[in-house]
This record gives C-alpha cells, structure tokens and sequence, in this order.
C-alpha cells in the first residue's frame, strides 16, 4: 500500500524514482538565476541551509582558524565549527537583541575564516538594516567571509531592496535561502547560496553530487514562481505576531522581542526547560525551546 502512494506521488510529480537527480538542479539553477537576475554559476544548491553550513565550515574552518558569531544565534554555526576544530567566538547581542556589529568587527583578526550574520536572526527575529551590514562587510578583510543567513528574509514587512547583488562586490560574502520557511518545503530539504563563481567552485568540491532530490528541485521551482502565495504567507505571519503581541501586552512581567520572522521570543523570567517540562505535563505541546537549542 505505502509503495503504491510512493509511485502514485511519483506520477503526479512527472518523475522517474529509479533515476538519481540532476546533480546540478538545471531547472531550478535557471528559475532562481532568472528571478534574482544573476547568473546560474552565481549559485549552489543544497539540502537545506543546514547542508550549506556544513559545507562552508568544511572548507574553511581547522584547529588553525576562528569564526565570529553572535549569540544567541543559529546553533548550526557553532556545532560545525565545534565539529571542524575551529575556536568559536561568540559575541552576546545588544540587550534590544540586535547584532553587535562593532563588537563583532573587534573580534576578528588574522585567523577568522568566517564571521556570521544571521538576518533576521534566529530566534530574536530581529532584522539589521540592510545599510548596517554593507558597513560591515566593506570593514571586514577581504580573505574572511562572510556568510548572511536570510532563511527568514521572505517574512520581512516591508520587504527590503533586493541585494543579491552585493556578491559582486563583495567577493567574501555569501547569502544563504532556504525553501524550509515562508515556502513550506521542509521536509524537501532545498536551501542555496548566493556567492561568486569561485566560492561556488570550491563548495563544488566537497558537495555531494544529488544532495538535493529530484521531488524537491521540482517543488522548489514552482514554489518560487508562486509569489502571491508568498505574500499572502507574509501577511498572515505578520498579523499573526501583531495579535500575539496584542495578547501579550495583557501581561506586564512578560517581555515579548519584536521579531520579522515566523516566530517570537519571550522573556517569561523563568529557565525555558521549566516551562517546557511544565507544558508538556500538562499536555501542552506548544514549540517551546530555549534559545540554545534553536
């Protein structure tokens, strides 16, 4: 029975299951070059952000190097640089929850391979004005890089200037997306990066050849063609965290972070592993996680 869903599904998504993928994602390499407007060797694409991650700090990080971050952030940074070797130098975020860029900037030196922006960040939500980062990267050495997690960049309300672009003239820099989030793919595991032809060459090398599925690439595309379904998920993220903090308003000893991803963080004033211990006691399986476990 499960076998003969696994083909039906097969059939109405028009591919062979006994084929391996297109190692290179051709069709969705054209669709997501065509909508940004740069090039297909701009590109790569991999299984989630996550696969990203782990390719970049592959590369680039040994016991010899350092990565800057901010923390709280994206746990992902630090496990596969723990993983790599690398020292791990972690910059608390301003009490508004905001990146400290200056501190940021202080912490490099001559062994930082990567230094990391997520934007908005995972799990404050807060979003840095794009003009802040550019400052940043035009400080930042030229043979560190920096890497600008947007995996929430969809939710942004407005939606900033486009600045795919910036890979241009920024050499270092590359700017992580994923399907994972306002698309609804995640369980296809479909992320990418935008960067120059070089970085792409040596991620290239150490990338699997079909880490990315042929149902994904395909779902992938066509969801990226669907912007009014986009904006109808923007919209509804963004009344649904202003009614949130409409609710939240009602209690005084509870600070709610503004935040312009899919999710809120909460100062309840208690360890998270309490209330989340409480909560599922009480049969209460909301997504509640502490910020080092996001």
């Amino acid at each position: 029975m499960l076998q003969k869903k696994v083909q039906k599904l097969a059939r109405e998504l028009s591919f062979q299951t006994e084929i391996y993928p297109d190692g290179h994602a051709s069709d969705l390499r054209k669709t997501v070059a065509d909508f940004y407007d740069i090039s297909e060797e701009e590109l790569i694409f991999t299984a989630g952000v996550d696969e990203l991650i782990e390719l970049l700090t592959r590369v680039l990080l040994d016991a010899t190097t350092n990565t800057v971050m901010a923390t709280p952030t994206f746990v992902q940074y630090r496990q596969n640089a723990l993983i790599e070797g690398a020292e791990v130098r972690e910059i608390a975020l301003k009490p508004d929850g905001h990146h400290d860029l200056e501190k940021m900037l202080e912490a490099i030196d001559d062994k930082t391979a990567i230094v990391w922006i997520c934007n908005p960040n995972n799990p404050t939500g807060n979003f840095l004005p794009l003009e802040d980062i550019r400052v940043f990267i035009q400080k930042v050495p030229e043979d560190c890089l920096v890497v600008l997690d947007e995996a929430y960049i969809e939710y942004v309300e407005p939606q900033p200037l486009a600045h795919e672009k910036w890979i241009r003239e920024f050499p270092n820099l590359i700017i992580t997306r994923t399907f994972s989030k306002i698309y609804g793919l995640a369980s296809s595991r479909v992320g990418y990066g935008i960067c120059s032809k070089e970085i792409v060459h040596y991620l290239n090398i150490v990338r699997p050849p079909f880490n990315t599925t042929t149902a994904g690439q395909m779902l992938a595309k066509e969801a990226l063609l669907d912007q009014a379904f986009v904006a109808e998920c923007r919209a509804l993220n963004h009344a649904g965290i202003a009614a949130f903090k409409s609710f939240s308003e009602a209690y005084p000893d509870v600070k709610l972070y503004p935040s312009q991803g899919n999710f809120v963080l909460l100062d309840l004033g208690r360890e998270a592993a309490k209330i989340f211990f409480f909560s599922r006691e009480k049969w209460l399986y909301y997504k509640i996680r502490g910020c080092s476990r996001f």
